[in-house]
């Protein structure tokens, strides 16, 4: 089962905290990789590896979209913000 976990973190490890997931998430691929074999004298096994990778790559998916969602915040709160007037100088430009 999956469940959504929010936490607090200071903004500065957020680089950090990151690249722990994508760390996990490549073990993760590397362990469904392994998985995936044809295997067709031990059909059931070969379908219980199969499913479980497919577990295991739904999870990677929202960890990847949980990634784009926290970089995105986090550009969002470190970038300076362009004021409006200067936004219309940048577009005249």
């Amino acid at each position: 089962m999956k469940v959504k976990v929010n936490y607090t973190v200071d903004i500065e490890d957020i680089p950090a905290m990151i690249q722990e997931i994508l760390t996990s998430i490549r073990r993760d691929i590397s362990d469904c990789t392994t998985r995936l074999i044809f295997n067709p004298s031990n059909f059931d096994k070969m379908v219980e590896d199969y499913r479980s990778a497919r577990e295991k790559l739904d999870v990677v998916d929202s960890q990847i979209e949980d990634i784009i969602n926290i970089t995105a915040g986090w550009l969002q709160a470190t970038q300076p913000k362009i004021e409006e007037g200067e936004e219309e100088m940048h577009h005249e430009e």
